[in-house]
């Protein structure tokens, strides 16, 4: 996040930039993914816009999928300090996911369209929701979050010779961010001293906390995404899909919340902050968030070793490595000050504030397929990897990546002339990470009493060490009616 007139953090947990690597969709779920070529219900939409030229009829189709991403994060204990430290976890409820929206040949209109298809839909990337303790010992990372974002429009698949098709989407998308998370205060005398912002004894007392929530939406954003097919013969496909940046700009508001019982501690100096602030309470009400959705490429192929049967390999490229930096601009956050105390100007911040990601680039391969056993049922499975875009020494509880494997199975039933229903699951991992170079330090709000009026956002005590571990189930379901004959 950037804010403008509040703060930023490091990610946005479950747009694309966070997104679980299955993505969307019942069908692509059970083929572990991939789906970039092989796509034959309304997922085109995302996937590759030229695969709706797979949907040789009307059709409407709806389904849904819950994911519910366990999470496990031991924070190393500080036996210098004397600092333990229990073990967290993600304890939020699964996130439901909805996927649907109406695909047709367009012949009956013109002979002239007879091979292009029209479609329009809602379709969203998966991703959990995360809800960590408010006083435990992630909290200076995360301890709430909540994001949709959602894509919806037309897209239009033409088949132009009988080996090649393009298509192309044309995405209405919103983003409504709500997060909760958690800085620190340290103070000096000096405005060039920063050093107990970092002491690793200091600023762990939730007391001396400052809780920052964070909601914001950007309601209405324009895209879109393109792709082709190439058909060199009955029994293979190939294809590719590109997904542009995207970039959000989401008014809303921040509001910041001491404990009451926090304090100022400058040496052997401790006073009450309730004596200094007039309030615990403050809210900026006119903040934007900036939120960069990167690059996205996919591309496969698929064969066809009988009538019956379908395998294909896929890869995908994300362009991570744009974000290598988050800044912070226009900062101005005002602390009214108790005019009979040592900060009676109050306290403001008006610096930048730059954080570093670290962020890399990101490949996954992905293979799948399905079979079709008898003529009302076909089933499916997949498995996929994809390396982390976030390296050991900033990974943190509001982006747990890592390496990621996983399965995935399903079936689609035929139960009447015109209904189709399916079903999948699937299962991710990403095993234990053990850090012990973190990078990752609290948000300190530093103070100089001789300067109370250049307050400024400093990096606090290291917090990413420890052991990360996580694993994702999904599992899906939906329904698609036939409008017309099967061809």
């Amino acid at each position: 996040f950037q804010a403008e007139d509040g703060i930023r953090d490091h990610c946005v947990t479950g747009v694309q930039t966070c997104a679980l690597p299955i993505y969307s969709g019942t069908r692509a779920i059970g083929r572990g993914g991939a789906f970039v070529v092989g796509a034959d219900d309304l997922s085109a939409q995302y996937f590759n816009p030229a695969a709706l030229d797979h949907i040789d009829r009307p059709t409407i189709q709806v389904s849904t999928w819950a994911a519910n991403q366990y999470i496990l994060f031991d924070r190393a204990d500080e036996e210098a300090s004397g600092l333990t430290f229990d073990p967290v976890e993600n304890e939020s409820p699964p996130i439901i996911e909805p996927n649907g929206g109406f695909a047709t040949k367009l012949g009956g209109i013109h002979p002239a369209l007879k091979n292009t298809t029209f479609a329009i839909g809602l379709y969203t990337p998966t991703a959990p929701y995360l809800t960590y303790p408010d006083e435990g010992a992630q909290r200076y990372s995360l301890t709430n979050a909540l994001v949709w974002q959602v894509y919806a429009g037309p897209s239009v698949a033409q088949r132009i010779t009988p080996w090649l098709t393009v298509g192309a989407g044309l995405q209405y998308t919103f983003l409504r961010v709500e997060e909760d998370l958690t800085a620190s205060m340290c103070f000096g005398m000096d405005a060039e001293d920063t050093s107990s912002c970092s002491d690793p004894a200091n600023n762990e007392d939730p007391k001396n906390d400052i809780k920052l929530s964070i909601r914001a939406w950007d309601p209405v954003k324009m895209s879109f995404n393109a792709g082709f097919i190439l058909t060199p013969a009955k029994w293979i496909e190939i294809g590719a899909a590109v997904q542009p940046p995207i970039s959000y700009r989401a008014p809303g508001t921040l509001e910041t919340t001491f404990d009451e019982d926090a304090e100022i501690t400058v040496g052997s100096m401790s006073l009450p902050m309730s004596s200094q602030v007039n309030g615990n309470h403050f809210v900026d009400d006119d903040i934007t968030l900036l939120v960069t959705v990167p690059l996205i490429v996919r591309a496969g192929v698929q064969v066809r070793p009988t009538e019956k049967v379908r395998i294909e390999l896929d890869g995908t490229y994300t362009a991570w490595s744009m974000l290598s930096e988050l800044r912070v601009t226009d900062l101005d956050m005002h602390i009214d000050g108790n005019e009979d105390g040592l900060i009676a100007e109050g306290m403001d911040v008006k610096e930048d504030i730059v954080f570093t990601t670290g962020y890399r680039d990101s490949y996954s391969a992905r293979l799948g397929g399905d079979v079709q056993l008898t003529n009302w049922a076909l089933v499916r499975a997949g498995a996929h990897y994809e390396t982390s875009a976030i390296p050991d020494e900033y990974v943190q509880v509001n982006l747990v990546d890592g390496p990621k494997w996983g399965f995935g199975a399903g079936a689609t039933f035929t139960v009447a002339k015109r209904l189709a229903l399916d079903v999948s699951f699937a299962e991710q991992f990403m095993g234990t990470r053990t850090i012990s170079d973190s990078k990752v330090t609290q948000q300190a709000l530093f103070t100089a009493l001789s300067e109370p009026d250049k307050a400024v956002v400093v990096p606090g005590k290291v917090i990413g060490n420890g052991e990360l571990s996580s694993n994702t189930t999904f599992v899906g379901v939906g329904a698609t009616v036939y409008l017309g004959a099967n061809p």
